[in-house]
């Protein structure tokens, strides 16, 4: 598997584990939501930057690629999950 599709679909699971993570620890205060799954992004991004700067063209290609996926399955799972586990009686 090429580096930055290694990047690209890890980010994503790890976005999905994050909005369990995040709807299990039942966080309503969303700057703290928002700030707990940009602090985790970061993290995968020092981590990569480790291990695939020599493997890549550009350095900058760690930071960008998978920040989409990342955040839109963090947020449905952590919508879903609310929804589901949460729901009004």
């Amino acid at each position: 598997m090429k580096p930055l599709s290694f990047i690209y679909w890890s980010r994503a699971a790890l976005g999905c584990l994050t909005g369990i993570v995040t709807a299990l620890l039942k966080i309503e205060d969303l700057p703290s939501l928002i700030s707990m799954s940009i602090l985790i992004y970061l993290v995968t991004y020092y981590l990569y930057k480790l291990k695939f700067v020599n493997k890549v063209k550009k350095p900058s290609s760690i930071v960008t690629t998978g920040i989409g996926a990342y955040f839109i399955t963090w947020i449905a799972t952590l919508i879903l999950l609310y929804t589901l586990l949460y729901k009004p009686i």
